[in-house]
């Protein structure tokens, strides 16, 4: 999902952990990596990821799911949902890009 880095939220860490949510969502923005998946992607310790999350959440980026309840002798992990309607993905909805610096030449 490359609106990610176009209209995704102006914090780089909490950033950084959506981009690795995109990176493994189904295309209705659905995932579940683990806490430490997403570590192991970003080189984050998992107190920085957790903090991430609870940021994507608060300010509506992701919807989680808490699963983690013992089910036939296995851990479930959280189901993470991802807003696509804040990203721009959804009922026709035309993506605006960030303004990016110009390169100067020469």
């Amino acid at each position: 999902m490359r609106q990610v880095w176009d209209v995704g939220p102006p914090v780089q860490k909490p950033r950084a952990v959506l981009t690795a949510l995109a990176d493994r969502a189904n295309e209705g923005g659905e995932c579940y990596p683990s806490i430490a998946l997403i570590q192991q992607m970003l080189c984050m310790s998992k107190r920085t990821v957790l903090r991430a999350l609870k940021y994507l959440e608060e300010e509506g980026w992701i919807e989680i799911d808490r699963r983690a309840t013992i089910y036939d002798d296995k851990a479930r992990g959280n189901l993470y949902y991802i807003n696509l309607e804040k990203l721009g993905i959804a009922a026709g909805k035309n993506i605006v890009p960030l303004p990016r610096k110009k390169e100067k030449v020469g």
